[in-house]
């Protein structure tokens, strides 16, 4: 795989302490205790005192009048009406649902989310990050609308609050014993409004409606939380297992959507890989990496094995962002959850770049020659869905294959689809105007 070089920078510390204050979102449809409801997530029943609040969008999602959180510094508009109905017609959006939305500065003394290479990812932790005070640092979305703001900073602060009551949530309610499999998705669940899976599966039409909404607008806003919490965990899980003879673990890397499931299609076609992946579910553990995550995890995950001199599994799974809008937009249909379109490339984009340099690092070459580390590489850009079948063609490669992925086509292919399924009334306004926001603020890229 031919990539570019990578600009390294470096994420400073927040220099300002942890806030002790926990905001609960007011009038939240998932805080209540009406009959079939689900209770609030303990670290915000226990925050029912405290005087700060945000509005939840599951009240004011229609004419969005929220509370900008914890906002220093002017509010900012990073462009004028008139260039965003240029960029929108250029994209092929449809003007009228985007969200009129007030945009926000990253708070000052927090870190920012950077979306340049050899950082972190957009949604990611820094690689060299360590607990401190049994606290990650988090790190913000940039100029984000104020109720996406007001949302990531409620989560933010039930964290700092109480770090360790969300990881031993998270591990009792949304880690299965018997698979041990640890993604950042299942953490969402922590936040109210998110609603645990198995009481959304449960809901009426009009809750769950109400719900995918807001999964579907607020997916990037929770996602560094969430992330947080589920190294934490997978952090507890390495220790326990640390002394087993037999212990293992396996780490799912690849774009949004690119089918990490596949593994299993592929492991029934190779005894060696179906033996691992099932003493992994006894003796070890998954880490499920985002696709917004960019595989940027894998060197820290790689760092924390090798402390406990555990086996690692690495899986990266190949697909290409164009053939999978579909599916993204599938996904969030049935669950809510929707990756922003520029988040959706570059998880495929940035993913590929990081998962090259990682295998060529001297710490992966060294971890491959003391035998601690293994590496399976799928290409799944063949599989295809039609009416809800799938036809699987997912193999297995040798080495990773070079990528070629043409961004301005992916998210145009992307915009295209959003804006149908808008026009269909099948995407609400709130969710469509996030997905495609970033979109909006600039122009298509076109090659020279």
């Amino acid at each position: 795989m031919k990539t570019a070089p990578r600009s390294h920078r470096t994420i400073l510390p927040a220099t300002t302490a942890p806030s002790k204050a926990v905001v609960t979102p007011e009038k939240s449809g998932a805080a209540n205790t009406k009959p079939g409801k689900q209770p609030a997530s303990s670290a915000y029943a226990a925050a029912k005192n405290t005087t700060s609040s945000v509005v939840d969008s599951r009240v004011d999602r229609a004419t969005h009048a929220h509370k900008p959180i914890n906002a220093q510094g002017p509010v900012m508009l990073r462009h004028t009406a008139a260039q965003q109905a240029n960029n929108a017609q250029a994209w092929g959006l449809n003007p009228a649902g985007l969200l009129p939305d007030v945009l926000l500065p990253v708070p000052k003394g927090q870190l920012q989310v950077k979306a340049e290479r050899g950082v972190s990812g957009d949604n990611g932790l820094p690689n060299t990050a360590v607990l401190h005070n049994g606290r990650f640092e988090i790190p913000l979305l940039g100029v984000a609308p104020a109720h996406v703001r007001a949302v990531e900073q409620a989560f933010i602060r039930a964290y700092q609050a109480d770090p360790a009551a969300l990881v031993a949530e998270y591990r009792a309610k949304y880690v299965s014993p018997s698979q041990q499999i640890f993604e950042t998705d299942g953490a969402k669940q922590l936040f109210p409004s998110w609603q645990p899976d198995a009481a959304f599966k449960a809901a009426g039409p009009e809750e769950k409606a109400a719900t995918k909404a807001f999964r579907g607008t607020y997916n990037s806003a929770l996602h560094q939380v969430a992330h947080a919490v589920v190294k934490q965990a997978f952090l507890q899980r390495l220790d326990e297992i640390e002394k087993d003879p037999a212990a293992q673990v396996m780490v799912t890397c690849g774009g949004c959507v690119a089918g990490k499931g596949s593994l299993h299609k592929i492991a029934d076609q190779d005894p060696k890989l179906k033996s691992v992946v099932e003493r992994i579910a006894q003796h070890g553990a998954t880490f499920d990496a985002a696709g917004e995550q960019h595989a940027t995890d894998n060197a820290w995950i790689l760092a924390q094995c090798q402390k406990r001199n555990i086996p690692v599994t690495f899986v990266y799974v190949h697909n290409d962002p164009g053939l999978r809008v579909g599916d993204q937009f599938g996904r969030a249909a049935i669950s809510g959850r929707l990756v922003p379109g520029k988040e959706f490339v570059r998880s495929y984009v940035e993913g590929a770049r990081t998962m090259d340099e990682f295998t060529r690092s001297p710490q992966f070459l060294a971890a491959k020659e003391a035998g601690l580390v293994n590496l399976v590489i799928i290409d799944n850009s063949k599989t295809t869905y039609q009416d809800g079948v799938e036809t699987n063609r997912a193999v297995r490669l040798a080495t990773l294959p070079e990528v070629h992925v043409d961004e301005t086509r992916a998210l145009l292919a992307y915009a295209q689809t959003a804006t149908r399924l808008f026009g269909e009334g099948k995407v609400p306004r709130a969710v469509y105007s996030e997905a495609v926001r970033e979109l909006a603020a600039s122009a298509p890229e076109v090659p020279a």
